[in-house]
């Protein structure tokens, strides 16, 4: 079954801390028309608001093409998310954009083990928090949990790199980021930070 990570991961909360719409109809045209992964996902939600809309996945009916022909597909903190024609899941930010998800499956499931370690099972935070941000621990927990999933993932290894110059690391930052340019050529924040 598609996606069962991501089935059992809504099961261990709350209701109301996660939203999924209901299935659209296997036979639908809309869903021939999409690639195979997002098509599955539509057949058993009709979209997702996740973590009291931290990440969303839209409806079936508000998914948009962007200029390069990605689907558009929601949006998170970070900025908007693509499914791309390569089957990977791009953020998009004003300036550039950075593969977060070798599938959209992968991305679900690192997503859900990344909030799950800020948020509790009835929605509320956790106490992970230094001052207004997430305490260094638990950013490197959720750096961890990502490439444990999902490690053809660019955005995991940036986040690595960028903890290891952060701690003095400069060889680990160097070998991060080579992996991540390696997995994702346009991963501008990446280039940036090797050169």
């Amino acid at each position: 079954m598609f996606f069962e990570r991501f089935r059992v991961e809504l099961g261990k909360y709350d209701e109301g801390v996660h939203d999924v719409g209901e299935p659209v109809d296997a036979a639908s045209g809309t869903l021939r028309e999409l690639p195979a992964q997002l098509a599955d996902f539509y057949r058993s939600w009709n979209g997702a608001r996740l973590f009291a809309d931290t990440i969303v996945i839209v409806p079936v009916a508000e998914l948009g093409r962007t200029a390069g022909g990605a689907w558009r597909i929601g949006e998170w903190p970070e900025g908007a998310l693509e499914l791309a024609g390569d089957g990977r899941v791009r953020s998009r930010d004003d300036e550039a954009a950075i593969v977060v998800g070798a599938t959209l499956e992968k991305f679900l499931a690192a997503a859900m083990a990344r909030e799950g370690l800020l948020v509790e099972r009835d929605g509320e935070f956790k106490d992970v928090f230094d001052e207004d941000d997430v305490a260094p621990r638990v950013r490197e927990r959720q750096t961890r949990a990502a490439l444990k999933i999902d490690p053809d993932a660019a955005a995991w290894h940036l986040e690595e790199a960028q903890r290891a110059v952060a701690e003095g690391g400069e060889r680990a930052a160097e070998a991060a980021l080579a992996l991540a340019v390696a997995l994702d050529e346009e991963a501008a924040a990446a280039w940036a930070l090797l050169g």
